[in-house]
């Protein structure tokens, strides 16, 4: 694998070519464009999603390539838990969980050095049933899983509801945490 670098996104510049790839991308992952649970991003999504994030980043080849992205988004639960939740993408292919991983492991390392974390503070991440390999990667990172998701639509007719929590015909996605990031 050729040497990753991680530096900060800015939005302007790397949405359109990060939107490309997730376009590409949605071809092999068989993204389901209708489904609000998968759903993919275009370069103006990618950009609100960079400018709004507390940390945003992205992993470049040396000839300055995108082949990922990851950023965080942070709030206050009413209980007082400060949830940090990182959202991370890389090109699919055989280093995806390489790539993966030098996000989380650099937002992590983020969100430690800027933040004044609380007791209550936890880690969090998504994935799916069908991300076998992203489940193993937030395990080996210490995460671990505490809730499912259920994706709803409402149609005008008929009216109905696509529920899959576990089902075998539909991907279910997940919610991974780690508790005390300190």
């Amino acid at each position: 694998m050729e040497a990753i670098e991680i530096g900060r996104a800015v939005a302007a510049r790397d949405a359109p070519d990060l939107a490309r790839l997730r376009d590409q991308a949605a071809v092999v992952e068989r993204i389901d464009p209708h489904a609000i649970g998968q759903r993919i991003p275009r370069a103006a999504d990618i950009a609100r999603d960079l400018d709004g994030a507390g940390t945003a980043i992205v992993a470049r080849t040396p000839r300055s390539d995108p082949v990922g992205y990851g950023l965080v988004r942070s709030w206050d639960e009413s209980d007082g838990t400060q949830v940090h939740l990182l959202d991370v993408w890389a090109q699919p292919g055989l280093e995806c969980t390489v790539i993966e991983q030098l996000l989380f492991e650099h937002l992590e390392k983020r969100v430690r050095d800027q933040s004044d974390l609380a007791p209550a503070a936890v880690l969090g991440a998504n994935a799916r049933d069908t991300e076998s390999a992203r489940m193993r990667l937030l395990e080996r990172l210490d995460y671990r899983r505490v809730f499912e998701m259920v994706e709803m639509e409402l149609h005008d007719r008929p009216a109905s509801t696509r529920c899959h929590p576990g089902s075998p015909r539909a991907p279910s996605p997940h919610r991974t945490r780690k508790r005390s990031p300190s």
